[in-house]
């Protein structure tokens, strides 16, 4: 998968979910961590990675190469 395609579909999120999943899965940072980042509670930092994930994933399914459905269930 090309950067073009994930910069593009990170672009689908909203910008506080972008910067969670960013420094989450991209800065390997643990929740706590971009909890501490954000200025922001453990538990909000959770939702925002939790609900972006799915909207990101479907984002990203048409362009990836894997089997239909892998990336969606990444967030599982």
């Amino acid at each position: 998968m090309g950067a073009q395609v994930l910069h593009r579909s990170l672009g689908c999120l909203f910008p506080i979910q972008r910067q969670a999943i960013v420094l989450a899965y991209f800065g390997c940072l643990t929740y706590r961590e971009v909890a501490e980042q954000l200025s922001m509670p453990l538990p909000t930092t959770k939702w925002r990675i939790r609900e972006g994930l799915p909207r990101l994933g479907t984002e990203l399914e048409p362009a990836s190469p894997l089997p239909a459905g892998t990336v969606s269930a990444l967030h599982h």
